[in-house]
């Protein structure tokens, strides 16, 4: 993924675009791999210097902004949406593929096997 195409992942607003580039000079970002919902940006040594989410981007400690609140990782962004606390998480399973060593989801059927 190239640097520019940051910009077109998500529905991104011109602010939000502004403030992702600056955390990627800031950073220093060279680089950029999109994984799921995840771009990872790295440096040039290859470290992973910042994430950009749908909604927020998000820093390891080593490059937390000055002036962030305490405990706090992340930079929301125009399209942030908080968590519902109230909607439930589907049931998870108790079992463990004796393959992978991945919990098995409620199916009983491990991908891995595929």
């Amino acid at each position: 993924m190239a640097r520019p195409d940051i910009h077109t992942w998500r529905s991104y607003s011109i602010s939000d675009i502004r403030i992702i580039e600056e955390h990627l000079d800031r950073v220093d970002a060279v680089t950029f791999l999109l994984s799921r919902d995840v771009i990872y940006c790295s440096d040039d040594s290859g470290k992973t210097v910042m994430r950009v989410r749908p909604g927020y981007i998000e820093f390891p400690k080593a490059t937390i902004p000055d002036g962030t609140p305490p405990k706090q990782d992340w930079i929301a962004l125009s399209t942030f949406q908080p968590r519902d606390p109230d909607r439930k998480q589907p049931p998870a399973s108790n079992q463990v593929c004796p393959n992978c060593n991945m919990q098995l989801p409620l199916s009983g059927h491990c991908d891995c096997r595929d």
